[in-house]
């Protein structure tokens, strides 16, 4: 640690916290980079560290492993995922059909714009335990919530919306999930349209 860290001062007009925060940022994008393209399994600390332009003195500061950054990338890039579905659906007005098949047309083009964030997302986290299952518990709940947003408090056949909305999410990952484990040979457009016509069908039975 700088003399100026142990003493809270400002340094090139940064306070320590805004560095620490700027280099963590930093870490995350070289995850992102690196975990996204060739892999967890294929990537070592002092190569995300190399790709950060830091120290792995900098790295143990924000992280306490790799499997805890690549938690925090896989965190990170689902809020960032999360915020453009929420944002389609929420701009697609009152019809519940409307707003799931833009909730479905998002998510999938937002992946696909991205292939780091998609390969993040939908499998490079899947082989951890501990604390990399709570995080992708905690994505599932807050992505289930989502939909039930779409869905608007309607039922399905007498079911609770949130159950109708992990169901629905449950439809969507195993493609999403299904369509990286092929390596993304389905065109996207393709992807959408069936995906969103399996969604209208069990939405049809929606009340």
């Amino acid at each position: 640690m700088s003399s100026a860290e142990k003493t809270g001062r400002t340094y090139g007009g940064a306070s320590p916290e805004q560095r620490t925060s700027e280099r963590r940022a930093r870490l995350l994008e070289a995850g992102l980079a690196l975990y996204g393209t060739q892999g967890f399994a294929a990537t070592s600390i002092d190569a995300v560290c190399a790709e950060a332009g830091l120290t792995k003195r900098y790295f143990y500061e924000s992280f306490g492993s790799a499997e805890a950054l690549l938690t925090a990338v896989y965190l990170d890039a689902t809020a960032r995922v999360q915020g453009q579905v929420a944002e389609a659906i929420l701009g697609a007005g009152d019809d519940m059909q409307a707003r799931a098949a833009a909730g479905v047309a998002a998510y999938f083009r937002v992946i696909d714009a991205d292939r780091r964030t998609a390969n993040v997302i939908l499998s490079e986290l899947l082989p951890l335990a501990g604390s990399a299952r709570d995080a992708i518990r905690g994505a599932t709940a807050s992505w289930t919530s989502l939909v039930a947003i779409a869905l608007d408090g309607h039922h399905y056949r007498g079911h609770d919306t949130r159950l109708v909305a992990a169901a629905v999410w449950a439809l969507l990952a195993g493609s999403a999930i299904r369509w990286a484990l092929d390596d993304y040979a389905e065109p996207v457009d393709a992807l959408i349209a069936l995906t969103s016509d399996v969604v209208s069908d069990v939405l049809a039975g929606v009340s």
